[in-house]
């Protein structure tokens, strides 16, 4: 009795019967959403078991996208919405990050000037400037539904260079993102713009497969429990708070862009959910 007691014992020490879920690496890197993810499932766990969140291996946005899409590597995939998503995938609506995803500063050359001639989507286009974006995101179709000149690529990293080598004029980054990326090396030589502030509809929602459904419910019922017990706005306020305030977002000029490439039921979320930039 006593051996099969510290064999159980020594089991729930080191996870066993715990359910591994496997989350994009791009998103489990990045310590909000994984935070919230964690917690989700931690309120959940008592009534579908215990869990092990671990990273997928490092891929593009793309195919890590697919892979979920596929059932096939990867259960949790955290990224911006778009019809093609919502309909290749389930989507959980809650907003993660309330919608900051769509709340967009300029990473430039440290050389180049701020934008301060360009205050209206008619600047934009007048003075021709150039946006660096990834093919496979959703605010390429933002930004090209306003027939801006768009320059893409299928790797993320790779815009940074082509940013440094003037193959465009801005690289919009979240307010959520700016910040870590301009503490990297492949950063050196680039600055955030001062003046703009590009803001429009787009939230990075959870997705899993069509065909796990128990996940989708079980990590719904774990935001809708984070958001009734505080802590969904706790983690966000630590994590975001601190960039809202240091990017002085009341002072910028703000250009709003319509994003149609979204069901009804996400607007509705991200109205619901979201941050309010006055």
């Amino acid at each position: 009795m006593k051996l099969l007691v510290t064999l159980l014992l020594c089991l729930q020490i080191f996870g066993a019967g715990a359910k591994e879920v496997v989350m994009w690496s791009g998103d489990y890197d990045t310590p909000h959403l994984r935070e919230v993810m964690l917690n989700a499932l931690a309120l959940t766990e008592e009534d579908y078991g215990p869990f092990t969140l671990v990273p997928s291996s490092p891929v593009e946005q793309g195919r890590a996208f697919s892979e979920l899409a596929n059932n096939k590597n990867i259960d949790i995939f955290v990224g911006g919405v778009s019809i093609q998503r919502e309909q290749a995938a389930r989507a959980v609506y809650v907003p993660i990050s309330r919608a900051l995803l769509g709340v967009r500063i300029c990473l430039i050359p440290s050389d180049n000037p701020d934008f301060i001639n360009i205050n209206t989507i008619e600047d934009i286009r007048e003075q021709d400037l150039t946006f660096g974006l990834g093919i496979h995101w959703p605010d390429s179709l933002v930004f090209k539904a306003y027939a801006f000149n768009v320059v893409e690529s299928p790797i993320y990293s790779s815009l940074f260079n082509m940013l440094k080598k003037q193959r465009f004029d801005c690289f919009p980054r979240s307010i959520l993102e700016i910040d870590t990326e301009l503490a990297q090396d492949y950063a050196e030589g680039l600055r955030s713009e001062k003046h703009l502030l590009i803001v429009y509809p787009l939230a990075d929602f959870v997705f899993v497969s069509k065909e796990n459904t128990a996940l989708h419910e079980r990590i719904s019922v774990g935001m809708q429990r984070s958001i009734e017990n505080g802590s969904f706005d706790e983690i966000f306020n630590r994590y975001h708070m601190p960039k809202i305030l240091r990017h002085n977002i009341s002072e910028r000029t703000i250009v709003r862009l319509e994003n149609n490439n979204m069901t009804q039921t996400a607007a509705d979320a991200i109205n619901k959910y979201g941050f309010r930039i006055e």
